[in-house]
């Protein structure tokens, strides 16, 4: 996987979990997303993707409005039961975004320039 580290602030604002999903390209809507931990500036709802199969992202996107901001948290996204996506708020500063297809992180890198690529993470996911 590659890891990418970018500002959860553009021009004074905290971007949404759904403006990163939206970034990371079309591919994006056919995940099932599990959470590890989430704490949520707002109303999101802690307890979304606590199914054992996780949850679509369209039901990710329902439970974490443009009104919440995700400041601590681990989204991981799963196509069957290959890891694809992590996504890990960091402090509500910066998002830590680990991406398995290079298709995406293509997609990803055109969406957010300022993105800095870190280095190869997780092994052993698709």
């Amino acid at each position: 996987m590659r890891l990418f580290t970018v500002d959860s602030w553009v021009a004074g604002a905290a971007k949404p979990l759904a403006w990163l999903l939206l970034e990371l390209g079309p591919e994006v809507a056919a995940l099932r997303w599990r959470n590890s931990f989430v704490e949520f500036d707002g109303a999101g709802d802690e307890d979304v993707v606590e199914a054992a199969d996780g949850v679509s992202t369209w039901e990710l996107l329902r439970h974490t409005t443009p009104d919440v901001q995700v400041v601590d948290g681990r989204f991981d996204g799963y196509s069957g039961d290959a890891l694809v996506v992590r996504l890990e708020a960091v402090g509500g500063e910066s998002w830590e975004v680990n991406i398995a297809r290079e298709s995406m992180a293509d997609h990803f890198l055109a969406a957010r320039p300022d993105a800095v690529e870190v280095f190869d993470v997780v092994p052993g996911a698709a």
